[in-house]
């Protein structure tokens, strides 16, 4: 079955944050971190790769600006929670996942797209 990629729902979340805890061996309860999580996750912004009904990928974005010089603001969309399985690397599923989100940032009138990207034991 070809992996597809979409946005995930609520129900979804404690299966998502494990997909994404793996690649960083984060050791933390899924149905504990989504009870903490859910209320400030916007769910049209968190997709994941599916292969099989199994997530095997993580993206999500959350909507920001960006300081211009001059101190005017334009709207961005902050990407954040890049994942994949290390069974499914090299096969273009973040490729995928971030054009998804790249569309839809442009939908949502956000011309810009910043990394945040960090691991909090560095």
């Amino acid at each position: 079955m070809a992996i597809t990629i979409r946005t995930i729902d609520e129900a979804e979340l404690p299966a998502w944050l494990a997909a994404f805890h793996v690649p960083f061996f984060v050791d933390a309860d899924p149905e504990r971190q989504a009870a903490i999580r859910r209320a400030y996750y916007d769910f049209r912004r968190c997709l994941a790769a599916f292969d099989d009904g199994r997530i095997c990928g993580t993206f999500r974005s959350l909507a920001t600006e960006l300081t211009l010089p001059g101190g005017t603001t334009t709207p961005a969309s902050a990407i954040t929670a890049v994942s994949v399985l290390p069974t499914h690397r090299r096969q273009g599923l973040l490729r995928r996942m971030m054009d998804v989100d790249l569309d839809a940032s442009a939908g949502r009138g956000e011309p810009l797209a910043i990394l945040i990207a960090s691991e909090y034991p560095i």
